[in-house]
């Protein structure tokens, strides 16, 4: 009879921790999502020709790509904590829709680049740089570091291509800013 119990217990508890750590993950995509979303309205705000402010490329915390930085840092670490526990199998098919989450980061902050540049905002600070440079590279940590578990998925290959040629070009827009407009030393 204990033996039944301590069984049901085992059970039990195995479900309290998948629980937690869906609704932890759950909760850490949704927080990408939002910053992807803001990034995607900033977007399309400066697409309809509306004025826009480029004091918030000054600030840290209130800068449009710092809320994505954050988020995406926190769900990788995430992602990291929960794989160190074991916990990693819990996650599923929710690595796909992770994926295309950040396909979407990188595709849209590569498109609010370029309309940037088109209307001549000056958002090349050495905030901007950094925040973009960190998002790059906590990108490419989550498709190095947990290939074993995205490399299965169907459109892996498809997303790993389109990621990789939107932080080129992420990248190649912040190096030849700093070759073209070097005067920033706000950092």
């Amino acid at each position: 009879m204990s033996r039944l119990v301590s069984i049901k217990q085992d059970e039990i508890m195995e479900s309290i921790l998948k629980s937690d750590v869906i609704c932890g993950f759950d909760n850490r995509f949704r927080d990408i999502r939002d910053a992807i979303g803001e990034i995607n309205d900033m977007r399309l705000t400066l697409k309809d020709n509306e004025p826009i402010d480029n004091r918030p490329f000054l600030s840290y915390h209130n800068h449009p790509f710092y809320s994505a930085y954050r988020h995406l840092t926190n769900l990788v670490r995430y992602l990291h904590y929960i794989r160190t526990s074991g916990s990693l199998d819990f996650i599923g098919y929710r690595f796909e829709r992770l994926l295309k989450e950040i396909v979407s980061l990188s595709r849209i902050t590569r498109n609010l680049l370029h309309v940037l540049n088109k209307r001549n905002v000056d958002w090349q600070t050495g905030r901007s740089k950094y925040l973009l440079s960190s998002i790059c590279k906590t990108i490419e940590s989550f498709i190095n570091d947990f290939s074993l578990y995205i490399e299965t998925l169907p459109e892996y290959n498809d997303c790993r291509d389109r990621i990789s040629k939107d932080l080129i070009k992420i990248r190649s827009l912040i190096d030849r800013n700093d070759a073209v407009k070097p005067k920033d030393s706000t950092g």
